[in-house]
């Protein structure tokens, strides 16, 4: 019988699946063709609904981006001292972010305070409507969305009232300013929308006219058309939607076919394999076997065989048979090769060795009769130089003796009142009588330090405040105990229910006048910064009053901020009371105090500050971990940051979860 090749035997099992395959694909478009008109009647009706939520989506998206970037106290002091180049690195980004055309900010009468455009639009006028008009548009909407034409092509425009972090919640009541940020609808908006409604044409166009020709050109396309009107709802171009193959149920039809056809084809596939691996597979793995072996004995069973690895095998012994003999060779003249080598070597080594010690000792020779006549000399003078030396050596060993004892003493009088301030902060530490979950971090630049936390818990009162005092050190550490025993005070002193604002008036009269007068004769600058807040454990509800500190707090994974005052504890220009601001609290919401040593800390690969931004951006990150995981993550985060640098003011934070 003549023996067939392996070649042969894969060609006639790949024939046979494509066949069985070609066959399937045949019957499933026969089937697939008589549904195609019941498919397009079912899912005529949807087209309408499915573009409206596609539209709908996509002006939620930048609603989401224009309300996000328009409620933060920065954006809106920025914009009344002209900070342009803050304004461009915290507001100009959404241009390249979101392939804007242009972003501004007006105020309140509707004037212009602020604008930049993107590459190529210098001279495009982006708002007819100022003044009036622009405050009528914000009368009834928080957020507008309108389309407008500039040089034959359509513009989308997504407005916000400007308002502070505070007023949030009542934004169309407490406008500051408004913003704009304006997208032209490109290609590439036409391509998603057409990547999101399936086989659809996408267009734009500027007159009903053009709509029409569209409609006649596309026939017998079905079209559907939506208006997209300017500030004052005129009209002032259209986006048209094509079709005529709507198969929004094909999916499904297409499952048993798809599984049919994926059986028939595992299967020709499973023969193919089980072929492959049996006549192919297992012969190659023995000669690969043989190969990285270098020996002969897993193709012994090969060379009985008729096809071409039986011929292979018989070569693969021959060949090894010949390889190791030239191997035993080569190891022999590698071997002489690598003696005749290190015997060069070493004679040449010794030849340079001797030169040098030639050259060694000829150079010692001269250097010892100089060194000779020098020491002579010298001699002379180390005799005269020892008597003054020692002389000096007593007087230094004075003075030595006189500094070490005053650094004793004032090490140990530090770290005296380095105890006392910790006994004082562990007197007004949080517990778990006082918060559900709580970390604090503490880190003065010195033995002792000018920061200070404080918790209390009166009924169903609970009073928690971080303090920054003037300085560091000593004098910090003073002004800061005298802080916690005033609050302690003023608290107890409350008749009525204790309120941030007035226990921060007092407080503020306490400490001007504790502190007295300079040398001079003048009252004293020093003084504290503070954020308080009191809030109810039953009803979650609280009020914050903070000097030049901020509250900061998380809630489902968004962080806020609630600016204090900006006047301190202390002497000032400003000498007005401090503000009350109510907060209603939620389950889970965490609180974070911290003192301005977190923020202020130097160090990263351009030596510069960590400022607010990037330290809450942080807090942000951590917030969804364990009060104990945050704290660890924190400080091993503050400790890289600083590297190898100094610690430029005392660190704390207070912590909390409601």
């Amino acid at each position: 019988m003549k023996a067939k090749t392996v070649q042969k035997g894969v060609m006639r099992v790949a024939i046979i699946g494509l066949a069985t395959m070609l066959l399937c694909l045949v019957l499933y478009y026969i089937y697939q063709y008589r549904q195609l008109k019941v498919v397009e009647q079912l899912s005529k009706n949807d087209r309408e609904l499915l573009i409206d939520r596609v539209l709908l989506v996509t002006s939620r998206q930048y609603t989401n981006v224009i309300h996000d970037n328009s409620a933060w106290d920065e954006c809106y002091e920025a914009m009344q001292n002209g900070d342009e180049q803050w304004l461009d690195s915290n507001i100009g980004y959404m241009l390249e972010s979101y392939e804007s055309a242009d972003v501004a900010l007006f105020s309140v009468d509707g004037k212009r305070k602020y604008e930049k455009k993107a590459d190529g639009y210098g001279k495009t006028k982006f708002y007819p409507f100022e003044g009036e008009r622009l405050t009528h548009l914000f009368y009834e909407n928080s957020f507008p969305c309108f389309y407008l034409q500039h040089n034959n092509e359509i513009y989308v425009y997504y407005g916000a009232t400007l308002v502070s972090a505070a007023d949030i919640n009542s934004r169309a009541e407490t406008p500051r300013g408004y913003m704009f940020l304006v997208k032209k609808i490109s290609e590439d908006d036409l391509r998603d929308y057409r990547r999101a409604l399936g086989r659809m044409d996408v267009g734009l166009v500027i007159s009903r006219m053009e709509v029409e020709m569209a409609e006649q050109k596309l026939a017998p396309k079905k079209v559907i058309c939506r208006e997209l009107n300017d500030y004052r709802e005129i009209p002032t171009g259209y986006m048209y939607f094509a079709y005529n193959d709507p198969l929004s149920r094909q999916f499904e039809r297409f499952i048993p076919i798809f599984l049919l056809v994926s059986l028939l084809c595992v299967g020709v596939l499973l023969a193919i394999l089980y072929y492959v691996k049996l006549k192919i597979t297992k012969p190659l793995a023995k000669i690969d076997a043989s190969f990285k072996s270098g020996k002969a004995d897993d193709i012994k069973s090969l060379k009985t065989e008729t096809n071409e690895f039986g011929v292979i095998s018989k070569m693969m012994e021959d060949f090894f048979t010949q390889k190791n003999n030239l191997d035993k060779l080569n190891t022999e003249l590698q071997t002489r090769q690598e003696e005749i080598l290190v015997q060069n070597e070493t004679l040449q080594q010794q030849k340079e060795e001797i030169l040098v010690q030639n050259e060694n000792m000829q150079m010692l020779n001269e250097q010892l009769q100089f060194i000779n006549e020098n020491l002579e000399k010298q001699k002379v003078k180390i005799e005269n130089q020892a008597a003054t030396l020692e002389e000096k050596n007593n007087e230094l060993t004075a003075k030595n003796t006189e500094i070490t004892q005053a650094h004793e003493q004032l090490t140990a009088g530090v770290t005296y009142a380095s105890r006392l301030q910790n006994a004082m902060l562990q007197a007004v530490s949080p517990d778990k009588n006082i918060f559900k979950d709580f970390f604090t971090i503490y880190h003065p630049k010195n033995i002792v330090g000018g920061d200070f936390y404080y918790a209390k818990k009166i009924g169903t009162k609970v009073i928690a405040a971080l303090g920054d005092c003037t300085g560091h050190g000593v004098p910090g550490a003073i002004i800061a105990s005298m802080g916690i025993s005033f609050i302690n005070q003023l608290i107890a002193s409350q008749e009525n229910e204790p309120m941030p604002d007035l226990i921060l008036n007092r407080l503020r009269e306490e400490i001007t006048k504790a502190l007295g007068l300079d040398q001079e004769g003048g009252l004293r600058s020093d003084g504290m910064d503070i954020a308080l807040l009191i809030y109810d454990t039953t009803y979650r509800s609280g009020y914050f009053a903070g000097a030049q500190r901020p509250l900061v707090m998380v809630r489902d994974n968004e962080l806020y901020t609630i600016k204090g005052d900006s006047m301190p504890i202390g002497r000032f220009v400003k000498n007005e009371n401090f503000s009350c601001i109510p907060i209603r609290l939620q389950k889970g919401d965490r609180i974070y105090l911290f003192s301005d040593g977190c923020t202020d800390q130097v160090g990263g690969d351009k030596k510069r500050k960590l400022m607010a931004k990037n330290f809450k951006t942080k807090l942000l990150e951590y917030s969804s971990l364990s009060m104990s995981q945050q704290k660890e993550n924190l400080e091993k985060f503050l400790d890289e940051w600083r590297g190898d640098n100094q610690r430029t003011d005392d660190v704390s934070l207070l912590a909390f979860e409601i």
